[in-house]
C-alpha cells in the first residue's frame, strides 16, 4: 500500500475484501514522516485497522495516536550480552562469546508504546488488539 499511487483510495476499498489491518509508514521510511498520508489513510479506512509502522519509536507514538492511529509496529529492542551455553560464530562479527550480542525485547519500551496508545484514549478497533492492550493476551 506504501507504494500506491494514493493509498487512501486503495484502503478505502480494502475492507469489502476481508481485509482488518494494514501495516504502513504512509509511504515514508519512517511512520512519523508520513503523517500526512497516514492521516487521509485513517480518514477512509472505515473498519479497517491502520497500524503504523517503520522507524516507530516509544516517542512518536502520542503524535501517531493523534492522527487516529490505534496500533503501532516497532522494533523495541536492546542488544544484550550472551550468557551460559556454548558459543559458535555462525557467521558472528565477533571472534569469542565475550563479545558477541543478540537483541532481546525492551520491555520499558514496549510498556512505553503501550501507555502511548491507551492514554490518547483511543479504542481499538481489532479485537486481537484489544486484547492485548487490555493484557489479556502474552
Amino acid at each position: 500500500i506504501d507504494q500506491a499511487t494514493d493509498p487512501a483510495a486503495v484502503i478505502a476499498r480494502l475492507a469489502g475484501l476481508g481485509v482488518q489491518r494494514v501495516l504502513t509508514s504512509g509511504g515514508a521510511a519512517r511512520a512519523a514522516d508520513g503523517a500526512a498520508t497516514l492521516t487521509r489513510m485513517v480518514d477512509a479506512s472505515g473498519d479497517v485497522q491502520i497500524m503504523a509502522g517503520g522507524g516507530v519509536s516509544p516517542a512518536d507514538v502520542p503524535d501517531l495516536a493523534a492522527l487516529g492511529i490505534d496500533a503501532v509496529h516497532l522494533s523495541a529492542k536492546q542488544a544484550a550480552p550472551r550468557s551460559g551455553g556454548s558459543w559458535i560464530p555462525l557467521g558472528a562479527g565477533t571472534t569469542s562469546c565475550d563479545d558477541d550480542i543478540h537483541f532481546v525485547t525492551n520491555a520499558g519500551a514496549v510498556a512505553a508504546a503501550r501507555a502511548a496508545i491507551q492514554s490518547a484514549g483511543r479504542p481499538s478497533r481489532s479485537p486481537s488488539a484489544a486484547s492485548y492492550l487490555n493484557g489479556e493476551l502474552p
